[in-house]
């Protein structure tokens, strides 16, 4: 194994490890700004749109593949969904949590 691709494997590491360790913090937001039935019904409103992500995605990867003939592009549709995500939340002002 070349050094390239050892170094390869260790940034997809350190990825899994950053995109799996911000899972159990994004589930502290709805209860930060919600209570009682409105934060159960705001952490459903994410499994709900989580599941749907799920059953899309792989149509949506499919697609963008079969449409460009690059296995490439599907992924990076993901990802910049992710991105997209990650901004999403970090938009989320401090001063509305902990109310």
């Amino acid at each position: 194994m070349s050094v390239i691709s050892r170094c390869w494997w260790s940034l997809r590491s350190v990825a899994a490890a950053g995109i799996l360790s911000a899972l159990s913090l994004f589930w502290g937001i709805p209860v930060a700004f919600l209570v009682g039935t409105s934060a159960v019904a705001g952490i459903a409103s994410i499994n709900c749109v989580g599941n749907l992500a799920g059953f899309v995605s792989p149509y949506m990867v499919g697609w963008l593949n079969a449409t460009t003939h690059d296995n490439s592009i599907g992924l990076y549709a993901v990802a910049a969904f992710m991105i997209v995500g990650a901004f999403a939340v970090r938009a989320i002002s401090g001063k509305l949590a902990d109310r």
